[in-house]
């Protein structure tokens, strides 16, 4: 999907009339102390977390969210850090390739 104007577009299809629906995707880097890894966030679990939507994270953030040519982070994913959680960890196949060290999370 690319924005133009007033509207998405899709680049594959070329469809003016297709939709985008704003959605999560946390990236939050975990440490026990004795190691450390990098967990993914999706929807549900993220809107949990940061007790908003993806909407109104948006609506926070606003469409300039730069500042000193860095992305800005919005006060309810800012309100996290340095917080403690449990998660529990999905491992697939995917987990276990040299290259990557992530992990989708609930």
């Amino acid at each position: 999907m690319e924005k133009e104007n007033s509207s998405l577009n899709c680049s594959n299809c070329n469809d003016s009339h297709s939709a985008g629906v704003l959605r999560f995707r946390l990236k939050v880097e975990a440490d026990d102390g004795s190691d450390c890894t990098t967990f993914i966030i999706f929807d549900k679990d993220a809107k949990q977390l940061t007790k908003t939507t993806a909407v109104e994270l948006m609506a926070e953030n606003g469409e300039d969210n730069v500042q000193d040519g860095r992305d800005r982070a919005p006060a309810s994913v800012l309100n996290i850090v340095g917080k403690s959680f449990k998660f529990q960890v999905k491992v697939t196949p995917y987990n276990f390739r040299a290259k990557y060290q992530s992990f989708t999370v609930s």
